[in-house]
């Protein structure tokens, strides 16, 4: 159905979809992933729902997906039914039924009044319950002879829901930024519950199997209710506020999570055992507990943990599991690539994206928003929970935190060609350093709010262009002495200078276009598909341009035309957030649920032209010779060779002038017994790598 719609409504916008092999290949190596709901199986498997579709694992075979033949591949919830029935909800408000496990999975029923859905919940006879954020709850009744989808909640009720329950067939919960909110026949007419609760923000809830309710609260309470919700009383709360999840024991012990904290109490709350303060990925998003109490626990980014029986220690539960949420991509002078996770912090790869290595402290980097690398070398890496920025200038294995706890955090960084960096600070606004971050000087127009600074692009010429929210599109020519507002009239978002005037920007939903230095402006309606938001862009060769946003994944406009093209083949998330053209061509996607790059190079420069001929070059690496195929073009350039050792550490970087034919490398490690080496020639656009075992 995805399919279909999407390829009408390409065509009504004039955008036609590529017809060939996959376009992209998802990038392996980076574990983890946002886990939004977990659940297990009566057959005993592990069951967690994506953006990227619902995958299943058992301690044996790993994580696999179990949704490759749903069309709809955002999942946000799941829930268990009755006669070992499961459901799941996705973003399109379809709710699929699985009989079997989680194998096969069939639709229910669609609720199409637009909104996001969030929450799902199933009554002892099958009757759907779904909520969506301030557009109330709805029912769907599998046994009426003529279901369909009914709002159960006052038109006139707008509300954030959080959460909701179905203890009984009569009656519904639901957990509110305002209260309780309980209905006690199947949805007709609705109450807040318990005074106590009322006006109190309540976060979670759960049901036992004796029939008790517990309610958690964002200030840190826990309430309890043994008579389907019709009285509350609290119980003894952990020492943590915000309680987002709760699941029991077999024997209806307590286990909730607050922030980066497992709390478990076998006395009704009187007394609360933590496990582990800090979970590596950062915040819990949801619990489950299998057959023999043993407790997973799915994160915000980093994929699913598991506790040890003994509830000692935390191990990652991620094998074959690589749905990263990329938010931000950099590739510094050398072509080393980095990758900013979700609570999972920076990645690197030293051979053009082929593997990937955790870089620096991953605990300090877990809130990067955006990474920039400048022509000394220097790597940034800028936090957007007002920790400040990180600095790398050994290509990403270790980080220098520089601190600015009056400045806010940072959204967006940039570096110029003049090896000074860019920075948009939340409280400070726009500013500049000359000095790799060690300093920063103010370059703001007067009014400038920080906040609202989304992007950033700097052209070879040296002009900043600065997408400003509702300040527009702000342009300086002289390092922002001056500055002058070229596009008053719209809500900048994003921001691409491709040279020579030609400017691409975007609002929340809109695309425009300039070729004279924003003096004035196109509306390009033909990018506008299904109402999506652009959230990046990146230049490609001969004019060609990409741009990703949060619904349909990624479009190419040729160069020199006006068609689009829709570019997602072998992609399974279409939320990309990121683009990046690395120095070899190979375009890479980040999305909230897996990282992609093109299958092929975009660009093939003339020095790795196969039909430029070829020859080698002799190169001795520890007293070893090693002869090295590559193009005439190439061995007639000048060509940089660095060599690492197979986790990424630099051993030695030396230039080869253009003409030499031979080059030692390492010439103290001549007598070592050997191991496995990675090579990398660069010459401009032009990047080989090559594994070497030393014998």
């Amino acid at each position: 159905m995805r399919i279909v719609v999407l390829t009408c409504l390409l065509l009504l916008f004039g955008i036609s979809p590529l017809r060939s092999d996959d376009f992209w290949q998802q990038v392996k190596g980076i574990e983890g992933g946002v886990v939004r709901s977990l659940l297990f199986t009566p057959e005993s498997e592990l069951l967690a729902a994506f953006a990227a579709g619902i995958y299943r694992a058992t301690p044996f075979t790993g994580w696999r997906s179990s949704s490759d033949k749903i069309p709809d591949k955002d999942f946000r919830a799941l829930a268990l039914g009755e006669y070992r029935t499961i459901y799941a909800l996705s973003s399109s408000s379809v709710v699929y039924r699985s009989s079997d496990g989680g194998v096969t999975w069939l639709p229910v029923g669609r609720h199409g009044n637009g909104g996001t859905p969030h929450s799902l919940a199933v009554s002892p006879r099958h009757k759907l319950y779904i909520a969506k954020d301030y557009d109330g709850i709805f029912c769907y009744d599998q046994n009426a002879s003529d279901p369909g989808w009914l709002r159960v909640t006052p038109d006139t009720l707008s509300l954030e829901i959080r959460a909701i329950l179905a203890p009984d067939e009569d009656i519904v919960c639901a957990a509110t930024s305002s209260g309780l909110l309980r209905s006690k026949d199947k949805g007709a007419t609705w109450h807040f519950a318990a005074e106590d609760l009322t006006e109190l923000a309540v976060s979670s809830l759960a049901v036992d199997s004796a029939g008790r309710i517990l309610a958690g609260l964002d200030i840190g309470l826990l309430y309890e209710s043994r008579d389907g919700g019709a009285h509350w009383r609290q119980i003894g709360n952990p020492p943590e506020t915000s309680i987002a999840n709760i699941a029991f024991l077999r024997d209806n012990s307590i286990v909730v999570s607050a922030g980066t904290s497992l709390y478990v109490s076998s006395d009704n709350g009187a007394t609360w055992t933590q496990h582990l303060r800090e979970v590596l990925g950062g915040s819990i998003r949801s619990l489950a507990v299998d057959a023999n109490d043993v407790i997973f626990a799915g994160t915000a980014g980093d994929g699913v943990y598991r506790l040890s029986p003994d509830r000692r220690s935390w191990s990652r539960f991620n094998s074959r599991l690589s749905l990263p949420n990329v938010r931000s991509l950099a590739a510094d002078s050398t072509g080393t690539l980095y990758a900013a996770v979700l609570e999972g912090g920076i990645f690197r790869s030293i051979d053009d994206g082929r593997s990937w290595q955790a870089g620096g402290d991953r605990a300090g980097l877990r809130s990067v928003r955006a990474l920039s690398a400048d022509a000394a070398g220097n790597v940034y890496a800028a936090a957007d929970n007002g920790t400040g920025i990180y600095r790398s200038s050994d290509q990403g294995l270790n980080w220098i935190h520089k601190d600015f706890p009056d400045a806010g955090g940072v959204s967006v960084i940039a570096s110029m060609a003049d090896k000074s960096t860019i920075a948009a600070f939340a409280r400070k606004g726009l500013m500049r350093s000359i000095d790799a971050g060690e300093s920063w000087q103010d370059m703001n127009w007067p009014g400038v709010d920080g906040r609202d600074i989304a992007d950033i692009s700097l052209d070879a010429a040296g002009n900043v262009y600065v997408a400003a929210g509702r300040d527009g599109l702000r342009y300086s020519g002289n390092k922002g002495a001056d500055w002058r507002v070229l596009s008053p009239d719209v809500y900048a978002l994003r921001v691409v200078s491709t040279g020579q005037g030609r400017l691409w920007l975007a609002d929340f939903n809109n695309l425009y276009v300039s070729s004279d230095n924003g003096e004035s402006w196109r509306q390009d309606l033909s990018a506008n598909v299904s109402q999506a938001r652009i959230q990046a862009f990146a230049p490609g060769p001969n004019g060609d341009m990409y741009i990703a946003n949060n619904k349909d994944g990624v479009l190419l406009q040729r160069g020199g035309e006006a068609l689009w093209r829709l570019m997602t083949s072998g992609m399974s998330s279409f939320n990309v957030q990121t683009l990046m053209l690395a120095p070899g061509g190979v375009l890479y996607a980040g999305s909230n649920a897996g990282f992609y790059r093109s299958s092929k190079p975009l660009l093939l420069p003339s020095s790795i032209d196969p039909a430029a001929g070829s020859t080698s070059i002799n190169i001795t690496i520890a007293g070893r010779e090693l002869e090295l195929p590559c193009t005439k073009a190439l061995a007639s350039s000048r060509i940089t060779i660095a060599v690492y050792t197979i986790t990424g550490a630099l051993l030695e970087e030396r230039s080869m002038e253009s003409g030499s034919k031979s080059m030692n490398l390492l010439p103290s490690h001549a007598q070592k017994s050997g191991g496995l080496y990675i090579l990398r020639l660069r010459a401009g656009a032009c990047v080989q790598v090559r594994k070497w075992l030393l014998q």
